[in-house]
């Protein structure tokens, strides 16, 4: 194993800790804490591990047969890496992804390695709500225990400005998306003995640019984009990192009676992952610059891995990881331990989930009589029906109004829209579930 020294302790440092190129350096490592600093209460002796253990090596000795992992974005980079080390240590994993065919390629690939290895694979797209509740209630209904909820995907500069459910779209997949996942599993991570939740966070969560100054409503409407999304890429990123570490420490206290542990960490910077696959050459050109001085991808695994099932960690929630060490440092802990804002969040969070899960159709009064007035805006993933139109718009429209059409946004607002025909409707998102087909039929 390649030590971090070998490249020179301080260009090794400059781009393990830092979340960007263009972020200010982090102390030296003179100034930081070199092995994890249990808390008083609770004396801990942690592994040895560092930025270079891959994910393997966390789990050395270590038997994870009889334990259920759901994970969310295996099919490249770090998840690849965090489903192959768990499935080869007997864990059950389900992996959560849009790409069902690029799952099946992964599950081929572990088989080969572990032929008994009990990888199941479910759909979720975390740019639509509805998939996401899809995917939750499929878990659900196989009875499976939930030993470990790994929130690992993410994205960065995304290709589409806002999801299907008309959300800014880093904040609705990387935050939104995986809230209503976990509101939604929690019960039966309740019910299994010891579980534990983990937010793949980032250290460029200290980067959204609040002050602690500013009000609770300031810092919680910047958070969630309700005043317009930045045009800028990382500061969203930022802003949907923080929204993970906020969530965590509300889940760590909250759940703590409940036998529930939850870790927030940081994987490490420039990783060559899929994250920002958006970016296309300039995105391969940085990784390709910064590999040397940076993690691999099982080593960028390995903090996930560690806070997802080592022993040494039982019980011990509520906490910030970089290189499967303990780091509050790497936060702005004025925001991220703001306990009044993690409740915010909650709340509103909350509320946004549920006013996506409305159920449309009898909002809409669509059925099987007059189904030739149910239309779908196709780009926006809105429905519409002409029987319930209002005479009314609503500042959060993405589209010019006309007469004669309604559309049930996001945020469970009614907007006067009409739209040409531009796809057929097959499904549509109730409380219950999905409308027959045929309901819903341009």
């Amino acid at each position: 194993m390649t030590s971090p020294e070998l490249i020179g302790p301080s260009v090794a440092h400059f781009f393990e800790r830092r979340a960007s190129l263009f972020d200010p350096p982090p102390p030296p490592p003179s100034l930081m804490s070199i092995a994890a600093q249990p808390s008083e209460d609770v004396p801990r002796t942690f592994s040895a591990f560092h930025a270079r253990t891959s994910a393997l090596e966390t789990l050395e000795g270590v038997d994870l047969s009889g334990k259920t992992f759901f994970i969310t974005g295996t099919t490249s980079g770090i998840g690849t890496e965090t489903t192959r080390a768990l499935a080869l240590k007997g864990a059950h994993v389900v992996m959560a992804n849009r790409n069902i065919l690029l799952s099946e390629e992964l599950k081929k690939k572990i088989l080969a390695e572990k032929a008994d290895a009990k990888i199941d694979l479910i759909t979720c797209d975390l740019s639509s709500m509805q998939s996401v509740q899809a995917a939750a209630n499929e878990f659900l209904e196989k009875h499976w225990p939930l030993h470990g909820l790994i929130l690992n995907a993410g994205v960065f500069g995304p290709p589409t400005p806002t999801t299907f459910d008309g959300f800014e779209a880093t904040f609705g997949v990387n935050h939104l998306a995986q809230y209503l996942l976990l509101t939604m599993l929690l019960p039966i991570l309740r019910q299994t003995e010891s579980s534990r939740v983990v937010f793949v966070s980032s250290t460029s969560s200290s980067h959204t640019g609040l002050k602690a100054s500013q009000s609770l409503e300031e810092k919680l409407d910047t958070l969630t984009c309700k005043n317009g999304a930045s045009t800028n890429s990382y500061r969203l990123y930022a802003y949907s990192k923080m929204c993970n570490v906020l969530t965590a420490f509300k889940l760590a206290r909250e759940e703590e009676k409940n036998g529930i542990s939850v870790y927030a960490l940081h994987p490490g910077s420039m990783i060559a992952t899929d994250i920002s696959r958006s970016y296309g050459f300039l995105s391969k050109i940085l990784t390709t610059v910064t590999k040397p001085f940076t993690k691999n991808l099982e080593q960028g695994a390995a903090t996930t891995v560690y806070c997802a099932s080592s022993p040494e960690l039982d019980n011990y929630s509520g906490k910030f990881w970089v290189s499967c060490k303990e780091d509050e440092k790497s936060l702005d802990v004025n925001i991220a331990r703001d306990e009044e804002l993690q409740d915010a969040l909650w709340a509103r969070s909350e509320s946004l989930q549920l006013s996506s899960r409305l159920d449309i159709a009898q909002a809409l009064h669509l059925n099987k009589f007059f189904r030739n007035d149910a239309k779908l805006l196709h780009r926006s993933g809105i429905l519409v029906g002409r029987r319930s139109w209002v005479d009314t718009t609503h500042r959060d429209a993405k589209y010019p109004f006309l007469d004669g059409y309604i559309v049930f946004s996001a945020l469970a607002h009614f907007i006067g829209n009409r739209t040409e025909r531009e796809a057929h409707v097959k499904r549509c998102l109730t409380r219950e579930g999905a409308v027959p087909d045929g309901y819903l039929v341009e």
